[in-house]
């Protein structure tokens, strides 16, 4: 029977996928943690899958939670259940090699049938525009090797990722409890190493249609 491990910082979602679970892969065990650090409380050797739930928020937090995860179960097939639209900032999750993404308002059939595709080994990215860019993704080398993901740091990912979802320098200040002057000199970094002058090419260069425009 498989082990499926959850990390959530929604206990309720916990009790709906124990019911998913049961009812389209019978005896499969479910872990559950809110954190990462809260795992050596849970008794098991390895999970056979890792699912992560996204936050709407800072999406920079769940990329390095991946990474963490990676570090923790370097083999193990990592599923981001996302709480969010989909779009560019999904490519990230490309770059830390996640085995499947499908958002969290996906129905049971293609939730169980992801589920099911990657316990047997392979990908699954959903929906069809996901796993069309994530097709793209794997065919440009030299995108892979020259996304703005590696060109940025942590705290300048994680302002470009603001601005490329529409909010604006105060916005960000406010919510990250930063002054608005700083995040105007992480913002002009960000433009700066990216060589682009505006959101709108900020945007353009964040996704993988058209790298090169920048």
């Amino acid at each position: 029977m498989p082990e499926i491990l959850l990390l959530d910082t929604s206990p309720i979602l916990a009790i709906g996928f124990r019911q998913f679970l049961k009812k389209h892969f019978g005896n499969a065990i479910l872990h559950f943690s809110l954190k990462l650090s809260n795992l050596d409380f849970i008794k098991f050797a390895q999970p056979d899958l890792i699912i992560l739930g996204t936050t709407k928020s800072i999406l920079i937090d769940d990329i390095h939670l991946v990474y963490n995860v990676k570090r923790r179960f370097p083999q193990v097939p990592i599923i981001i259940f996302l709480d969010t639209r989909f779009g560019p900032t999904v490519i990230p999750f490309f770059l830390a090699e996640v085995s499947g993404i499908i958002p969290q308002n996906s129905n049971e059939i293609s939730l169980a049938e992801c589920i099911r595709s990657i316990l047997l080994g392979k990908t699954y990215f959903f929906p069809q525009d996901c796993h069309d860019l994530h097709q793209i993704w794997l065919k440009n080398k030299e995108l892979r090797s020259n996304h703005v993901f590696i060109r940025l740091s942590k705290r300048e990912f994680e302002i470009a990722t603001f601005l490329i979802n529409g909010f604006k320098t105060g916005e960000i200040a406010k919510k990250l409890n930063r002054s608005t002057s700083t995040i105007s000199t992480i913002k002009n970094n960000v433009f700066r190493k990216l060589n682009v002058t505006n959101i709108v090419k900020l945007q353009h260069l964040m996704t993988i249609h058209k790298p090169s425009d920048n």
